[in-house]
């Protein structure tokens, strides 16, 4: 298994991913079935230099998950911060070394970029909170949210 940076303005990624992101969307908004991957702002943001997205592929050529991490200055404090948008590994491969790849190499490409905090986002019961722990993460921030429209 390999893990590349890839560009989501790419037709070839975007084929190779959308299976992945149909099947993160159903296990994470599966009660907003009128919710789509919002392409043309992703790239927009990739191509100001504010987003990246990783890949990890198998020694077959599949993709079998991606990291797409936001890197942005913090709107109030003096920061370079990013933020794991999403983070996701097919259900098949789930137990492996591609979703610790994915976090090590976020973790390094945000180094390179100068990034002064890298917070991810997932659900509460997630078994991702024990292995970003163990990786020397901290619980912060929560968000709560519901649906409002």
């Amino acid at each position: 298994m390999r893990i590349e940076r890839v560009s989501l303005a790419d037709k070839n990624v975007k084929e190779s991913l959308s299976h992945l992101c149909q099947s993160h969307k159903e296990e994470l908004y599966a009660d907003y079935p009128d919710v789509s991957i919002d392409y043309p702002t992703l790239i927009a943001a990739e191509e100001a230099g504010q987003l990246f997205t990783l890949a990890a592929i198998d020694t077959a050529g599949q993709y079998i998950g991606y990291a797409t991490t936001l890197v942005v200055r913090h709107p109030f404090f003096d920061l370079k911060q990013a933020t794991n948008i999403a983070l996701f590994v097919d259900k098949g491969r789930r137990g492996g070394r591609a979703g610790v790849r994915l976090i090590l190499e976020t973790q390094r490409l945000c180094e390179s970029l100068g990034v002064e905090e890298l917070a991810w986002g997932c659900p509460v019961s997630s078994p991702l909170v024990p292995i970003l722990e163990k990786l020397g993460y901290k619980l912060g921030d929560i968000s709560i949210k519901r649906r409002v429209v």
